[in-house]
């Protein structure tokens, strides 16, 4: 790579928004990222809810990439 970046991990409540801005539902959202839906619900709870857990950075990684978010990997077109 010839760009240097680094990736910061939004709070949950900038996820969901990112994901809404997508139009993806949660479940396309959770088959994109190879998880399931609970485990997306986990990562998308308001910090300080007890089943609250962080989205892995690279999971966050692939949603922008799969969406077309990511600043060095754009979607193209088939």
């Amino acid at each position: 790579m010839s760009e240097y970046f680094k990736l910061v991990l939004p709070e949950p409540e900038e996820i969901r928004a990112i994901i809404k801005e997508s139009g993806l539902t949660r479940a396309e959202v959770a088959q994109a990222l190879y998880t399931s839906r609970n485990q997306l619900n986990k990562w998308l709870a308001p910090r300080g809810r007890a089943e609250s857990i962080k989205i892995p950075l690279a999971a966050f990684e692939l949603l922008l990439i799969k969406i077309g978010k990511h600043p060095l990997y754009k979607k193209t077109k088939n």
